[in-house]
């Protein structure tokens, strides 16, 4: 099983391996996918609306668990977690967390993406 720095690709082989032909599709939905909740969280949160933090928080770590983006995935499970009324404020240092790895994930993401389509 080949691994990258808080990446796990076991997934992306999988669904390389069962749909070779919609592969770049199944990467170019998971980018757009990640990118439309985060945005979603930080919408929500500057709103002030815990629950949609929580709910797109929940998707995105649904998501990062599936393609192996361990990273990523234990942020969206913290920002899940840890956000309520008294804590939302802690969203945005969050959020930096987020980007900072999402930044690392897409590259894998489309460089995986390169090396096999």
């Amino acid at each position: 099983m080949k691994t990258y720095e808080n990446f796990n690709i076991e997934f992306l082989n999988f669904l390389l391996e069962a749909d070779p032909e919609g592969f770049a599709n199944v990467i170019e939905m998971t980018i757009s996918d990640i990118e439309n909740r985060r945005n979603l969280i930080e919408e929500s949160y500057r709103a002030g609306i815990v629950d949609d933090v929580v709910d797109s928080a929940h998707a995105v770590k649904s998501v990062c668990g599936q393609i192996g983006a361990e990273k990523l995935h234990q942020i969206s499970r913290d920002i899940e977690l840890n956000t309520s009324t008294e804590t939302l404020k802690h969203t945005k240092d969050y959020l930096k967390q987020f980007d900072d790895e999402y930044k690392n994930v897409k590259e894998i993401l489309l460089r995986f993406k390169k090396e096999h389509t």
